[in-house]
């Protein structure tokens, strides 16, 4: 269950950065 919670927190964060990426660059 760890491993899936850190899995879950991991992919969280990458869809926030991707988000806040694509909002920060809206040229793309």
């Amino acid at each position: 269950e760890i491993f899936v919670s850190a899995l879950q927190a991991f992919i969280f964060t990458i869809l926030t950065a991707v988000y806040i990426g694509g909002s920060l660059h809206p040229e793309h």
